[in-house]
């Protein structure tokens, strides 16, 4: 199970209590740095796979996201797509 099947806290959820935003609309304005920092603290397998790419598209502005199949691929994704390393 993960974390979000589980409590039903999302990976944005995550994402903003780390970053201390007040509303997850504030998440596109933190530093990415920031934002990639806290991605990399998480393991894959923490989120479902549609949690993480709901994070890609959210963060992103990515649409085509069928092609990441589990939640590592879509962490890989996302890191590569902040500027991160994948």
């Amino acid at each position: 199970m993960t974390v979000d099947q589980i409590i039903n806290f999302s990976l944005l959820d995550y994402l903003a209590y780390k970053t201390h935003c007040a509303y997850l609309s504030d998440l596109p304005r933190v530093a990415r740095w920031e934002l990639v920092r806290r991605i990399e603290e998480v393991p894959p397998e923490a989120f479902s796979a549609k949690d993480w790419r709901d994070t890609v598209a959210y963060l992103t502005k990515t649409q085509e996201l069928g092609r990441l199949a589990d939640s590592r691929e879509a962490k890989q994704a996302l890191l590569h797509l902040m500027g991160g390393w994948a």
